[in-house]
């Protein structure tokens, strides 16, 4: 970590951190989800260390990396937008980092295992599940607003 990433970390994390825990939001689900993410990618090292170390490379190292932000995006976009519509969204982001939360241990505690077991079973892609089911379920929560919308603005049958 360079000097210049350090400084930036102690100057933004606490205003940051102050602010989720005003907006209601649990950091010990974010210092937690941290952690086991940390324990993912250090148990997938190991794993494949034991098992084929040629599959260790940079490349796969930044794959995962990438995978792991990328499934805080949804937290992050419904945070915002229901801070924008002036909704409470805490309730929503803490369930959804929860359910992050027992994903990543679970494909930790599965690395592990692979890793003591030395051999590679695919594991279940909990964290895929569970966005593919929060966009199902935004989608269909999309749907009904616009047919809501929709039918208040027809007039009444005769």
């Amino acid at each position: 970590m360079t000097n210049e990433t350090k400084v930036l970390a102690y100057i933004a994390l606490p205003p940051i951190a102050v602010y989720l825990t005003a907006a209601g939001i649990e950091l010990k689900l974010v210092y937690g989800l941290a952690a086991v993410m940390f324990m993912d990618i250090l148990t997938a090292v190991i794993m494949w260390l034991r098992i084929d170390p040629s599959k260790i490379r940079s490349r796969v190292l930044k794959n995962g990396l990438t995978e792991k932000f990328a499934s805080l995006i949804p937290a992050i976009i419904c945070f915002i937008v229901l801070l924008a519509i002036d909704k409470d969204a805490s309730a929503l982001v803490n369930g959804y980092l929860t359910i992050l939360l027992l994903a990543e241990g679970y494909s930790a505690i599965s690395n592990a295992h692979n890793a003591y077991t030395r051999e590679h079973k695919e594991e279940f892609d909990a964290v895929s599940a569970v966005l593919a089911a929060a966009r199902k379920r935004i989608f269909n929560t999309l749907q009904k607003l616009i047919r809501s919308f929709v039918d208040d603005e027809q007039p009444p049958k005769k």
